[in-house]
């Protein structure tokens, strides 16, 4: 029996906790750098010391994300790999595919669902695409009746529920093998829905008559759960469970919170807004609410943005960025994601032409966000972390 000589290792080697310091500081300088790229290539006015920090930036960055919308013409999706320029992924015209206005995954692949013009009304088709891996997609079938443009979509429980929005009644489809065949289901709203949110085995929707909730929308239409009859436009889960609506009453912005079976109004939300700014988007960034709007109608319109503990009690808001206040400009929010420490909202500037607009922070707090416009004329539907 031959025996091998005994390779002494290093002692700094040899612990573990040594190693994974090494394995610590080599990422770390990596991210030094990558820190340093991306400052460069995502900002156009890198003044924002928490954005442009490079070693903030190497802990903040925290993958891709996968988008969908339009180029104003035809449906477009989207990868974002680095904090840089949005690249369009695919164009698609089937079924005279207009805009892509929301994206999920679940089971598996990513579902887009949108429409075959770029507003909502009566005469509206629905689109439906489907895709293993966010690059490559297909169309399926989504039994398209007039008025079914979809824009919001969920999975949860096996099943993928879509929905039409705007100021129809809702029209549903659901699915139930992955997001390859769809069926018509009654929504039970009078309005169409803005935003789903799967909760501990619960459908909620977002609609622009009150709060609608469905544990089972394959067979059971959605019912009020209590919620008011206000516009609401997005909802959020907190880590401890609570579900945050935000919409308007009107030309006021409300904020509604469902804890333990019980919805209570929250206060202060977009209170330090002065040009009629309205809560359009909110997430949960895992510590705090964020609430992300704009002004429902004139030019200069602002990108606003206000932030909650525990989503009874906001701040009252500030403007994001000095871009979003140019008079010349008409700034609108469309879609916001999280992406690691970064909250990311993007919008269009639209005067003649569509723009992309991009803005980032990894401190709500402090008001700090980078900008950047994009030169290609795309609308950004929705975002969301590549899986």
């Amino acid at each position: 029996m031959q025996i091998e000589p005994r390779v002494e290792l290093p002692t700094d080697l040899r612990s573990p906790s040594r190693r994974r310091l090494r394995r610590s500081l080599h990422w770390l300088a990596l991210g030094l750098v990558l820190g340093l790229a991306q400052c460069e290539f995502h900002s156009t006015d890198c003044n924002d010391a928490a954005f442009c920090n490079p070693a903030w930036l190497s802990i903040a960055y925290a993958g891709s994300l996968v988008g969908v919308g339009s180029d104003l013409d035809t449906c477009r999706t989207y990868r974002q790999d680095l904090p840089a320029t949005i690249v369009s992924s695919g164009q698609f015209t089937v079924n005279g595919c207009k805009f892509l206005g929301g994206v999920e995954y679940g089971a598996g692949r990513y579902v887009a669902v949108g429409s075959d013009q770029l507003g909502d009304g009566p005469t509206t088709q629905c689109v439906i695409l489907n895709s293993p891996n966010g690059y490559d997609w297909s169309p399926v079938d989504c039994g398209p009746t007039a008025g079914s443009g979809l824009s919001p979509v969920a999975y949860g429980s096996g099943t993928f529920v879509a929905s039409s929005t705007g100021n129809l009644a809702a029209v549903l489809r659901v699915s139930t093998d992955d997001g390859v065949t769809w069926q018509a289901r009654a929504a039970g709203t009078t309005q169409g829905i803005e935003n789903f949110l799967f909760h501990n085995g619960v459908f909620y929707a977002a609609s622009k008559d009150g709060v609608y909730a469905s544990t089972d929308p394959v067979n059971v239409a959605f019912a009020t759960t209590g919620s008011g009859t206000e516009q609401y436009e997005q909802m959020a889960v907190g880590a401890d469970g609570r579900i945050v609506a935000i919409g308007n009453s009107g030309a006021t912005p409300i904020v509604k919170v469902l804890q333990n079976g019980v919805w209570t109004t929250g206060s202060g939300i977009f209170a330090n807004a002065t040009g009629g700014e309205l809560p359009g988007g909110v997430i949960f960034d895992g510590t705090r609410f964020i609430a992300i709007g704009s002004k429902s109608s004139g030019s200069g319109a602002d990108c606003f943005a206000d932030f909650s503990y525990d989503g009874l009690t906001w701040n009252g808001g500030y403007t994001m960025h000095p871009a979003c206040a140019q008079s010349t400009l008409n700034w609108q929010q469309i879609s916001l994601v999280q992406l690691g420490l970064e909250t990311i909202v993007t919008g269009f500037i639209f005067n003649t032409t569509a723009t992309v607009s991009e803005l980032r922070t990894i401190s709500v707090e402090s008001g700090q966000w980078s900008h950047k416009f994009d030169p290609n004329t795309l609308i950004v539907g929705d975002l969301m972390p590549a899986r």
